[in-house]
């Protein structure tokens, strides 16, 4: 709560950029997704879900070359 206290008081927005896990990790992702979202409702913060995304387009894809 220290962060969104100090957010409000320079007029800016906490912000939690949702990661994803490396390859070898897969098997947490829909952790890490759920861990990103708790911590941004309970913070009352805004949450930009680009490892949901990844998610997704690696589900929709099959394709994990694009994967360092």
């Amino acid at each position: 709560m220290v962060l969104k206290y100090l957010c409000g008081q320079y007029g800016s927005e906490l912000v939690y950029y949702m990661v994803w896990p490396a390859k070898v990790n897969y098997h947490t992702f829909n952790a890490v997704i759920a861990n990103h979202r708790e911590a941004a409702e309970v913070n009352d913060a805004l949450l930009v879900p680009v490892g949901e995304e990844w998610k997704d387009f690696l589900t929709l894809q099959a394709i994990f070359v694009l994967w360092f």
